[in-house]
């Protein structure tokens, strides 16, 4: 059994054309476990529709909780449950059809190979505007994700490359990943760093997820081109004190401190661009 943990805040405006794509999909064996974030649109009563039509496959999370934010809401999420297979959803995607049964396969796949290891299968995305029309087809083609070399720890630790969006992790990577740090930026970097340092990152290099960009985005996919490193360079005084603001988190991952982060910063982007 698959569990999808949907976190939702205020995602009244697509959120519908997101569930309606998980309900579409190719393989079925799964169920919907949603925490509500303290929305104040209709996110709730969109969720209560569905549950209502669908009551064996959806369970909203009831809790008092004040807005603990999306890292926080999902992390209660994942230590709530006890399927052998988990996969996190973003409320304002759309799945393509074959999204879970292709990342099944690569689990299974992932699995016969490394018995007993801690696993994240993620796939690659396309990035869609407000109204679903395409932007680009493939997000590791935009941000020169290059593989196999994005799998390494060291690289993970400077640049994720799984979105969480696309994730599924098996039972064995949920242990390892609890509790996220406090200092995690967000649950995906923190979740693909554990596990690419202690456990096995498998990606898959086929879009499953139309993933939407627009102003609410918490984080998106933006094109990584040269003069992105020149002005980072220019503004190097703001840059670093940047990264020297992620040094407790890297600390957490068991990576080093800034002066590593920087210098594999500059390895990886070269690595990315040759």
């Amino acid at each position: 059994m698959i569990e999808i943990l949907l976190s939702t805040y205020n995602g009244g405006k697509y959120l519908s054309e997101q569930l309606d794509s998980l309900f579409a999909q190719t393989y079925t064996d799964w169920v919907l476990s949603v925490r509500d974030d303290g929305s104040t649109d209709n996110t709730l009563d969109i969720i209560e529709k569905y549950t209502a039509q669908y009551p064996d496959k959806i369970h909203l999370h009831h809790d008092r909780s004040e807005n603990i934010g999306a890292k926080r809401s999902f992390e209660k999420l994942l230590a709530e449950s006890t399927a052998e297979y988990v996969m996190f959803c973003d409320q304002d995607d759309i799945w393509l059809p074959e999204k879970i049964e292709m990342t099944m396969q690569g689990m299974i796949s992932a699995e016969s190979e490394n018995p007993g290891k801690a696993i994240l299968v993620f796939t690659d995305l396309t990035l869609i505007d407000t109204k679903g029309r395409i932007i680009h087809d493939s997000h590791f083609s935009l941000n020169h994700i290059k593989l196999p070399a994005a799998l390494k720890f060291n690289h993970v630790a400077v640049a994720n490359c799984a979105a969480g969006c696309t994730s599924m992790l098996n039972s064995q990577a949920r242990k390892t990943v609890l509790p996220f740090s406090v200092n995690a930026p967000v649950h995906d970097w923190w979740i693909a760093a554990v596990i690419a340092r202690s456990g096995v990152l498998c990606a898959i290099p086929v879009p499953t997820i139309l993933y939407r960009q627009h102003d609410g985005n918490l984080y998106g996919s933006q094109k990584v081109t040269a003069s992105h490193y020149i002005r980072r360079l220019f503004n190097f005084k703001k840059m670093w004190q940047e990264f020297k603001s992620l040094e407790p988190f890297l600390t957490d991952i068991k990576f080093g401190n800034t002066y590593k982060f920087l210098t594999y910063k500059i390895i990886y982007a070269i690595k990315r661009r040759y």
